[in-house]
């Protein structure tokens, strides 16, 4: 994990999962990450997906995980990098992450059935 930037700056973490990097910073405890709809929801990743995924993907989907432990220990061995943003950056990179979100007719997100553990709320 990279050192924590500047009290001052607002801080994202990126997080690898190998295939997807997840975002972690909108709300401390909060990672999103974008991708193909089969893969995010296949109880494996292979690259058979990985390869529809890059060139016939037929869905996409906003992956939502929440934890309640520091975000090294979550993460374990994965790779996370700190940024350092403004604070009208961060701001404009969580309206961005709101407006990803479809909407059901209530206007709520739309979330997808999920049936593997790996996966946390995914909505389209």
């Amino acid at each position: 994990m990279t050192p924590e930037p500047a009290a001052s700056a607002k801080v994202a973490y990126l997080v690898s999962h190998g295939w997807h990097v997840g975002l972690v910073g909108a709300y401390r405890y909060l990672e999103v990450g974008w991708g193909d709809g089969d893969y995010y929801r296949a109880a494996r990743g292979s690259v058979g997906l990985a390869l529809k995924a890059a060139f016939r993907s037929e869905s996409t989907v906003l992956h939502v995980a929440a934890f309640n432990t520091p975000i090294a220990s979550f993460f374990g061995s994965a790779q996370v990098v700190a940024i350092a943003l403004s604070a009208s950056g961060f701001e404009e990179l969580t309206r961005f992450i709101h407006a990803a979100y479809a909407r059901d007719a209530s206007g709520r997100p739309a979330v997808v059935p999920v049936s593997t553990p790996r996966a946390a709320s995914i909505v389209r």
